[in-house]
């Protein structure tokens, strides 16, 4: 006979999520029916709500806690629960993550995304037959403190500044915006390799020398108004960065990159599995740096993503690392946006990275 837990219903399973996301109108039409009478649904519109919930819920002591958003959601999340639960001496809970954001790639990384109504409902099954929850054990990174999944200076903060930039408001995000961006992205630079996003650029003066400048000059107009010759930064933009030790002092002096990214994931969005072994070393994380433009990444593509060594991108596991920049940087963690200039709580040129809390993520 199955083991019945005689508990209260409602106190078994704690239930995260925010009424102030796009997915909320989803949360409430296929999430929160299977809910109804079988947990408790703690509803947070910022942090200092959502640290009085996490401190309902530890009360509460639940077997499971249901974490419903994308890659931001999660880790919010996350570091609100680890956090409470540091130095306690009681496990965390077992983590339901449901994929209800734009980005989901840490769900998707641990294959739990496709389906979150469906593994809801498997989930709820099981606990009301008293059978045993199938799960995975994860450790995410962390970011000075807080628990995440990806984080990138340099080439990923500028294509998701360009993503947020161009996606207009309510039009639709995840791979389609994604997927859209890149090719924005991408056709830019083909423009730019030919030379026709800079009056300077060969191909220019070569039409120049026929009588044709006029039509490079209106082509350009046109690149500019649609927001597409900027991409040039992609690749002059680069930034020097070099390790701390753990007393401040440098490990090694300033390399040039163009982009950087440590990962405890496969999934990088649209989705690219590159970081295909990240999720094998439990414990510790992938930094990647490159000092390639945007099109030989493109143009290499494939090799990273089958996950052979490629050249000019250099990958280190790490268990901890502290990052310093050679000047105030937007970094990302997550696909949020971590700016200096306009958070004062954002450290200008230093972040920390480290490894989380063993968490036991449900499966099925």
């Amino acid at each position: 006979m199955p083991y019945r837990n005689n508990r209260p219903k409602t106190d078994r399973v704690a239930v995260l999520a925010s009424p102030h996301t796009g997915s909320y109108p989803f949360f409430e039409r296929e999430i929160r029916p299977q809910l109804v009478g079988r947990a408790r649904i703690y509803l947070t519109s910022n942090r200092y709500q959502l640290t009085i919930a996490v401190d309902r819920i530890y009360e509460q002591k639940p077997e499971v806690i249901v974490i419903c958003g994308g890659d931001g959601a999660m880790h919010v999340c996350l570091t609100a629960i680890a956090n409470r639960y540091a130095d306690t001496g009681q496990h965390i809970p077992q983590i339901l993550m449901l994929a209800l954001g734009t980005m989901n790639d840490a769900a998707t990384s641990l294959d739990i995304a496709a389906d979150p109504v469906g593994l809801l409902a498997r989930v709820m099954r099981k606990l009301k037959r008293g059978q045993a929850l199938q799960v995975k054990l994860f450790r995410p990174m962390t970011v000075n403190g807080e628990c995440a999944f990806l984080y990138g200076a340099g080439m990923p903060v500028a294509f998701l500044q360009r993503y947020y930039r161009d996606k207009p408001p309510g039009a639709i995000g995840g791979p389609i915006g994604g997927v859209m961006t890149f090719g924005s992205v991408l056709w830019s630079e083909v423009f730019i390799e030919l030379g026709l996003a800079d009056n300077n650029g060969w191909l220019q003066r070569l039409m120049d020398t026929f009588g044709l400048g006029e039509a490079t000059g209106l082509v350009n107009y046109v690149l500019d108004e649609l927001g597409m010759s900027d991409a040039a930064e992609w690749q002059s933009s680069r930034f020097g960065v070099r390790l701390l030790s753990a007393d401040g002092n440098p490990v090694e002096p300033y390399r040039q990159n163009t982009g950087l990214m440590a990962s405890v994931i496969s999934q990088i969005g649209m989705g690219l599995k590159a970081f295909r072994y990240a999720m094998n070393y439990q414990g510790s994380f992938t930094l990647r740096q490159t000092n390639l433009s945007f099109a030989e990444v493109v143009a290499i593509g494939p090799v990273v993503l089958s996950g052979i060594e490629a050249p000019g991108i250099n990958d280190r596991i790490m268990k901890n690392a502290i990052l310093e920049y050679d000047r105030p940087l937007v970094r990302t963690v997550d696909g949020d946006l971590k700016d200096p200039r306009q958070n004062a709580h954002v450290h200008p040129t230093r972040d920390v990275l480290g490894i989380g809390p063993l968490l036991e993520i449900i499966v099925g």
